[in-house]
C-alpha cells in the first residue's frame, strides 16, 4: 500500500527500512562511486579486469564473431552498451547477419514539400542527411530487419503500457501492404512479460533546406543488440556487456554505462582503459558548493588530476572512417577518375 507525505523545505524525512544489497553489489557499487568522482582505484581496476572477456582471435573479423558467440552465451535481455554509434552499427549489422531469416527492408516513404526548382537540390541534401537520423527527426531511410530480430522503440508509443522511447522488443510478425506486397504496414513487436504491440508508421516533417521540407513515413524502430552509452541513460539492466576502452570520448561515459547494471555478475567487459575514466570538473565543484550548504560536516571532494597509464584495447570494430570509405567502395560512390584523352598533334 503507497502513501503520499508532504514535505516542506527545512523538514527531514528519515527512511527506517533497509534494502537489502545484492552479494556481489558492494563492489561493484564502490567502483561506481569512484568512478563517477574521476577516481580508479587499484581495488576497482581489479574488480573490472576480472570481468574482462578473454580474446584469443588474432584480427578484428575474427573478435567480433568470438564476442557475437559469447554474447549468445549471456542472458536473452543482455544489452551491449558502446561509447559510439559506429560501434553499434557494425555489432547490430553482424548479430543481423548471423541470423538465418531472411532480410526484410522497411523503406521510408517520403514526400518533398518545396517549390519545384528547389527539389533536385532537396533531394542531395537529404541523401547525406540519411547517414544519421538525428537530422530526420529519428527516423531512418532504411530499416534492414529479421524476424526474431531484437528492436528498439525511439519513439513513445503507448505510455500506459509502458512502451516508451527505450523499450526493446523482438519482430514477431511484419505485414504487408495489400496494394503493394514489398511496403510493410504494420510490424508486431513482442516486448517483456509477453506484450505484443502492433507497431504503424509514424508521420513526421522536416527541414532539409530553407523552404525544403520532407514529409517521412517510417517505424520509429532500430536494431537493439547494441546501444550507446548515452542511449542506455535511464535504463536498468541486469546483464550488459559494456566497452569502456579508448573509445571513451566524453568525461562521465563510463561512469553512466557501468551504473546502468544492477550486480556486477552482470557486468562483462570488452575493453577497459582506465586513462579514459574522468569526471566533470564543474561537476566537482557543484558537488563541494552544495556541500558547504546544506552538508558541512561532509569533506569536500578532490578533483583528481593524476595521470594514468593507458591501456591499449583489443580492437574488434573498423574505424569510422575506414568503415565509410569501404561502404563507398561496396556502393560504387567514390569519385572515378577518368583519365583524359590527349590530343593528337598534327
Amino acid at each position: 500500500m503507497s502513501r503520499t507525505i508532504e514535505l516542506r523545505v527545512g523538514d527531514t524525512l528519515t527512511l527506517h527500512q533497509i534494502i537489502p544489497m545484492p552479494p556481489d553489489g558492494s563492489c561493484l557499487f564502490h567502483s561506481i562511486a569512484c568512478l563517477r568522482m574521476g577516481i580508479v582505484t587499484s581495488q576497482d581496476r581489479c574488480t573490472l579486469s576480472k570481468r574482462l572477456l578473454k580474446l584469443t582471435a588474432k584480427n578484428q573479423t575474427d573478435r567480433l564473431k568470438e564476442i557475437i558467440s559469447y554474447f549468445r552465451l549471456l542472458s536473452n535481455d543482455t544489452v551491449c552498451l558502446f561509447p559510439t554509434k559506429n560501434m553499434c552499427n557494425q555489432f547490430n549489422t553482424a548479430m543481423l547477419a548471423s541470423m538465418e531469416q531472411p532480410e526484410i527492408k522497411l523503406n521510408s516513404i517520403d514526400e518533398i514539400d518545396c517549390p519545384r526548382y528547389l527539389k533536385k537540390r532537396g533531394n542531395e541534401v537529404l541523401k547525406k542527411y540519411e547517414d544519421n537520423s538525428s537530422l530526420t527527426a529519428g527516423l531512418e531511410n532504411v530499416i534492414t530487419i529479421k524476424i526474431g530480430a531484437r528492436v528498439m522503440l525511439r519513439r513513445n508509443v503507448d505510455v500506459s503500457k509502458g512502451l516508451v522511447n527505450g523499450s526493446i522488443g523482438k519482430i514477431v510478425k511484419v505485414h504487408r501492404d495489400v496494394d503493394n506486397s514489398n511496403c510493410a504496414r504494420k510490424i508486431t513487436i513482442q516486448f517483456k512479460h509477453n506484450l505484443i504491440h502492433g507497431l504503424e508508421r509514424v508521420k513526421t516533417k522536416f527541414q532539409v533546406l530553407s523552404n525544403v521540407y520532407v514529409h517521412r513515413e517510417q517505424f520509429p524502430i532500430c536494431l537493439a543488440y547494441a546501444i550507446t552509452i548515452h542511449k542506455s541513460q535511464g535504463l536498468s539492466l541486469d546483464s550488459a556487456l559494456l566497452d569502456i576502452g579508448s573509445s571513451i570520448f566524453s568525461k562521465g561515459q563510463a561512469y553512466v554505462g557501468l551504473s546502468r547494471v544492477k550486480t556486477l555478475d552482470g557486468v562483462h567487459v570488452i575493453n577497459f582503459d582506465p586513462s579514459q575514466i574522468k569526471a566533470q570538473e564543474s561537476s566537482i565543484v557543484e558537488y563541494n558548493r552544495l556541500r558547504t550548504l546544506y552538508r558541512p560536516d561532509l569533506a569536500k571532494l578532490i578533483v583528481n588530476r593524476k595521470r594514468v597509464k593507458k591501456i591499449p584495447d583489443t580492437e574488434w570494430a573498423i574505424h569510422s572512417h575506414i568503415s565509410k570509405v569501404q561502404e563507398n567502395i561496396e556502393n560504387n560512390t567514390e569519385k572515378k577518375i577518368i583519365p583524359r584523352k590527349r590530343k593528337k598533334i598534327q
